[in-house]
């Protein structure tokens, strides 16, 4: 199966904003793309794979401060929330505006529980660690 260009373009960019890729944003991925996302894997604990997986675009996604966030914070932080969330499960539908409301709330508890966390909706330092770990369940 040939990896869709736009996800790759995607994935070239944010490793390209995260000092990983240092090349043209192609859509292919090739050898230069291989080396990026190996050295991210080592980077943040996970085994080093040609493979890009769901738990590694939850990391990539979810990268950055671990700013406290709740029902009714916005901006940056909660769009990388709402990305990671959307990459942990091939079901989750959250649209990225970076508001925290009623159904991004739903989103993180849920996937709160799923990890075995406390579901308080509360996306807090721990909650960050997981997210950028890719945890799924």
């Amino acid at each position: 199966v040939r990896p869709d260009p736009e996800k790759v373009a995607a994935l070239q960019c944010l490793l390209k904003q995260r000092g990983y890729f240092d090349t043209a944003i192609t859509g292919t991925y090739g050898g230069r793309v291989v080396n990026a996302t190996k050295a991210w894997q080592r980077d943040h604990g996970f085994a080093e794979k040609d493979l890009w997986a769901r738990t590694h675009w939850m990391s990539l996604l979810a990268a950055g401060s671990k700013t406290t966030t709740k029902y009714g914070s916005s901006g940056d932080a909660v769009r990388r929330l709402q990305r990671s969330l959307n990459a942990a499960s091939p079901k989750a539908k959250v649209v990225v505006t970076g508001v925290y409301g009623t159904a991004v709330e739903k989103a993180v508890k849920d996937w709160q529980k799923r990890v075995g966390m406390s579901a308080s909706g509360v996306v807090n330092a721990a909650t960050w660690r997981k997210l950028q770990a890719g945890k799924r369940s």
